[in-house]
């Protein structure tokens, strides 16, 4: 990914946002075993948003942290990770505008229908490690902290900071024109 924004244009457009239509949209994705020594891929990137606008606030791509035994831990750590994120910059967005109107407009999105389907479902996940980290996510969902929704991977810009070759052409799209299209 590095490499390649070295040698691609990529331009960032900043627009003014409605401060009365303020929410923040998310989106995690992971790749599962991709990394030496049996390591997984996590990736977010966070936006500041109206309904017509949006600005990128904080982008990640990074090892996640413990060894996980299946792509649906490996995305259940990425969208724990990204939630997490979500509210603490809904936190500084307060702070800083001396508002809290768009707390309650967190939107985090993933592209795996098996934690989209596991975060509204009663029932507990088969694997015990994964127990806790969903129970958290389902917990900040049912206090109404975050909203999860799911999209098709095509359609995630997060992909392109877990997958080697992921086509890079929609986040660089959503950046350089300031809009986030769908969400």
């Amino acid at each position: 990914m590095i490499k390649r924004a070295k040698n691609e244009c990529v331009r960032i457009r900043f627009p003014v946002l409605n401060l009365s239509q303020l929410r923040i949209v998310a989106f995690a994705d992971a790749s599962f075993n991709n990394l030496p020594n049996g390591g997984s891929q996590g990736g977010n990137i966070i936006f500041l948003a109206d309904d017509q606008s949006s600005s990128p606030l904080q982008w990640e791509s990074c090892r996640i942290k413990r060894t996980v035994r299946s792509t649906l831990a490996a995305e259940t750590l990425a969208l724990s990770d990204v939630c997490d994120n979500s509210v603490y910059m809904a936190e500084l967005m307060t702070e800083v505008l001396q508002s809290d109107a768009h707390k309650s407009r967190i939107q985090c999105v993933t592209d795996n229908q098996s934690i989209f389907d596991n975060v509204y479902s009663t029932k507990p996940v088969s694997d015990q490690e994964l127990r806790l980290d969903v129970s958290a996510i389902r917990e900040k969902k049912d206090k109404k902290h975050i909203q999860i929704s799911w999209t098709p991977s095509k359609s995630n810009p997060a992909n392109v900071f877990t997958k080697k070759g992921a086509p890079s052409n929609l986040l660089n799209t959503i950046l350089s024109e300031g809009r986030l299209n769908n969400y």
